[in-house]
């Protein structure tokens, strides 16, 4: 019985280690200023549990920025990269992706996180910039 004990009280500690992502995640100190364009190099489409719910997410990985992932778990952000880049994550390899530092609060405190512009801002930040003098 005393086994039993042991293991209902070892299944109701918690584990900090099997939550988040172990992935390191681009920070904004990997960019150069507040916001970026980077190119993606991989994506993945995942599950993660948050408050006990299921959510899914897409992880990002761009040529800019190596191994380091950028974790979207919100609709905004998803739909960003959608609408510019189209559903079929297949086809977003070789993309670009303007992306900017933004504060954001979870659980009562802000966070600076690495995120795409809003979709109705990438075609102006993916439009080069002409220098003074330059043709028009």
């Amino acid at each position: 019985m005393a086994k039993d004990a042991s293991k209902a009280q070892q299944d109701d500690r918690v584990n900090l280690d099997d939550f988040g992502s172990k992935e390191p995640k681009i920070e904004p100190d990997d960019l150069e200023g507040d916001a970026a364009i980077l190119t993606v190099a991989r994506v993945e489409r995942t599950e993660f549990e948050q408050d006990g719910t299921a959510k899914k997410a897409v992880k990002l990985y761009f040529e800019e920025t190596g191994d380091k992932v950028m974790f979207l778990t919100s609709k905004t952000d998803v739909g960003a990269v959608v609408q510019n880049l189209g559903e079929s994550v297949s086809k977003w390899p070789g993309k670009r992706v303007p992306v900017e530092v933004v504060i954001r609060k979870f659980r009562g405190n802000d966070h600076h996180k690495v995120v795409p512009i809003p979709a109705d801002d990438w075609e102006e930040a993916l439009t080069p910039k002409r220098g003074k003098g330059g043709k028009r």
